[in-house]
């Protein structure tokens, strides 16, 4: 599971990169994360619940903070108008801005390894491969 998990590690950044537009400003990445995020419940909610989802987010959170202690300050808030409370402070308090994706990433790359532990790697990356095709293509294991 760990080239896996890596992969879906470098397809989170990928996608945080890309909804930031390219930017690597802090804003944008904290930004970028909170529509992915919105993204995925949208699709999630019928087969989790709105309950499900906002504990997954929870969980990914919690494990992405051993990773990334900038996170300690951030919270899954469940709200639709922000995901995480905390979250833009915190990537601000990144020493870079490489550093600030890294953080964003972790918890995205999270929420993916808990949908693929609950649902398999098919129906888990599925809603990935459909939001963003690019990210995914040619990065995938077998």
């Amino acid at each position: 599971m760990a080239d896996t998990s890596s992969t879906r590690s470098e397809i989170a950044r990928r996608i945080v990169e890309y909804e930031a537009g390219g930017s690597h400003d802090r804003a944008a990445t904290a930004a970028a994360l909170e529509m992915a995020v919105s993204r995925l419940r949208h699709h999630l909610v019928d087969l989790l619940g709105a309950s499900g989802v906002a504990a997954l987010l929870r969980r990914a959170l919690h494990l992405a903070r051993r990773q990334q202690t900038i996170l300690s300050g951030v919270t899954a808030s469940g709200e639709s108008a922000a995901w995480f409370s905390g979250l833009t402070e915190s990537l601000a308090a990144a020493s870079t801005d490489q550093e600030a994706t890294a953080a964003a990433a972790a918890i995205l790359a999270h929420v993916f390894d808990l949908l693929v532990m609950l649902l398999g790697d098919e129906l888990g990356m599925k809603p990935i491969r459909k939001f963003w095709p690019q990210a995914t293509r040619d990065r995938e294991m077998d």
